[in-house]
């Protein structure tokens, strides 16, 4: 399958083989990784993203391709309707299929930049062929909704907060903690509380005569 298409992205965003998110179909059982690239070790491991089409949630058309007889084998029973999700570490991308078709390995039209955001599945055609399969079966979708990903909100600093003042805070909340671990550890003992009082008290004698 070629790399480069007409009127798609002037450079590849990803290094090949590397892991761009997941792909799944719900009512087909279908779910995979979806990696970088269309070559034939890269499909071996998953669906592949054709490189210099549109990146997941970007306007233009994603093209993954995947082999009928592994990854893209339920593809088979797909219907116009149906669901698909991708998703990637930036969010979760949701499709509905609009159409099928079956092309020649010449005809690239399918694979082209859109000018909404649509996603495209390549195949080889027939399914149970057997030897290289002479077409291509093409699955279109839309896509209908996005969810951006979010980092946890435990994970990010105070709202105005620089880094190093997050930091020293998380610092300074240490010895509050020890401090309460004592209370509960002598609260229970008169005697561990008079003995620490008087520890205090001969500490506090010795500072003053200095």
């Amino acid at each position: 399958m070629p790399a480069d298409r007409e009127g798609s992205i002037a450079e590849p965003a990803h290094k090949a083989g590397s892991l761009l998110g997941r792909i799944r179909i719900p009512r087909l059982n279908l779910s995979a990784i979806v990696l970088e690239g269309s070559d034939e070790r890269t499909l071996r491991l998953g669906v592949g993203r054709v490189p210099r089409t549109a990146e997941p949630g970007t306007p233009g058309n994603v093209v993954l391709g995947g082999h009928r007889d592994t990854f893209f084998r339920p593809l088979r029973g797909i219907h116009q309707g149906d669901e698909i999700s991708l998703t990637t570490p930036q969010g979760t991308y949701r499709y509905t299929v609009d159409w099928t078709t079956v092309v020649d390995p010449e005809n690239i039209e399918p694979l082209k930049a859109t000018p909404e955001p649509s996603l495209t599945l390549v195949t080889c055609y027939p399914f149970h062929y057997i030897g290289p399969a002479p077409q291509r079966f093409i699955v279109r979708a839309r896509q209908e909704s996005s969810t951006s990903a979010a980092a946890p909100a435990s994970a990010l600093p105070v709202p105005g907060s620089t880094t190093k003042s997050f930091v020293e805070s998380r610092a300074m909340a240490t010895p509050l903690r020890a401090k309460v671990v004592i209370v509960k550890r002598t609260s229970g003992n008169p005697r561990a509380l008079r003995t620490a009082a008087s520890h205090r008290a001969r500490r506090h004698a010795r500072h003053s005569r200095r």
